[in-house]
């Protein structure tokens, strides 16, 4: 097998099959997007004399939802948490709708059959209960991980926000042991999260194109990542040099408006420029990262299932597309 020539065939059905951009974009538009950038701009500005020197966080405290929130934080961490995983569920529905959907067209074009956006539409539909489970399944790790990490850092930081003058002897030992146990655990969840992502997208096509139900997709994918893995991690990789490079090259325009308009709003300065240029800036980052992260993430799906259904023909087993 020549993973090289299976890109370029890939890349092929990519760029003649725009009904796969399409669907990109829609995936994109619902968190299914693979490419992304991101610019900060920072200022030192001449702090308030308004707070008094003993009490840091006074005008913060005066809040009366960041008082509130203090006093008592679970209803909010609680109804926070809640429209988190119904806006996720949602999202992530819709978004492995058209991923399946992206799976089938390039399956069907890499087998030489006609594109169809509504057939493949369908198709995705049939499939999109174990679709959604698996991700859900596959997404519990990093869940764990989540409510891990609040459980850690929401008591550290009402400690400091209750007390008037922190005490330094007292923060940093608690600082340094809440870091301690979080820098570990995130490290563990993003290898953990490498071979997750990797068995997804097996299991997903194997979902898709082999008629499987959520726990056979995942042994399925789980077979083929063992059997296969010299491939699967070198495609993992070409995407990830190939998403770094989008990354740089994304963020030196945004940079460039962002500095225009972070001046004007630190220093609530607004000329006729800054508004522009943030009102560029904001155009810039639905393009690139909905609209071209988007076309691009169709990219790899179409070589990812491109991959898979070489995986299928070294097994000899299943149809790639019913």
């Amino acid at each position: 097998m020549n993973y090289f020539e299976l890109l370029k065939r890939a890349a092929r059905i990519f760029w003649h099959t725009k009904a796969l951009w399409l669907l990109g974009i829609l995936a994109g538009l619902f968190g299914q997007n693979e490419y992304g950038f991101s610019v900060n701009y920072s200022e030192r500005i001449p702090a308030s004399g308004s707070a008094q020197p003993d009490a840091p966080f006074a005008d913060f405290l005066a809040n009366p939802w960041v008082a509130s929130f203090v006093a008592n934080p679970v209803p909010y961490l609680v109804a926070i948490g809640a429209v988190a995983l119904i806006v996720w569920m949602i999202t992530t529905l819709i978004g492995w709708l058209m991923q399946g959907a992206m799976i089938d067209l390039a399956a069907r074009v890499d087998l030489g059959d006609a594109p169809s956006l509504r057939a493949s539409l369908g198709r995705s539909r049939k499939h999109i209960g174990p679709l959604f489970l698996m991700r859900l399944v596959l997404a519990i790790p990093t869940m764990i991980v989540i409510v891990l990490a609040a459980l850690l850092v929401v008591p550290l930081f009402l400690a400091v926000f209750r007390t008037g003058t922190p005490d330094p002897s007292a923060l940093f030992p608690r600082l340094f042991g809440t870091l301690a146990c979080l820098i570990p655990l995130f490290l563990l969840n993003g290898l953990a999260g490498i071979v997750l992502t990797m068995l997804n997208v097996l299991a997903a096509r194997a979902c898709v194109l082999e008629d499987l139900t959520m726990r056979a997709s995942l042994r399925r994918g789980w077979f083929l990542l063992r059997r296969n893995l010299g491939y699967t991690v070198l495609n993992w990789f070409v995407f990830l040099i190939i998403g770094a490079i989008f990354s740089f090259a994304a963020a030196l325009p945004a940079l460039l408006l962002l500095i225009s308009a972070g001046q004007a709003f630190l220093h609530n300065e607004w000329t006729t420029w800054a508004m522009a240029a943030a009102i560029g800036l904001g155009v810039y980052f639905v393009v690139m990262s909905i609209g071209v992260g988007g076309i691009l993430t169709s990219f790899n799906s179409t070589v990812w299932t491109v991959l898979f259904q070489a995986f299928q023909r070294k097994e000899g087993g299943a149809n790639a597309v019913g």
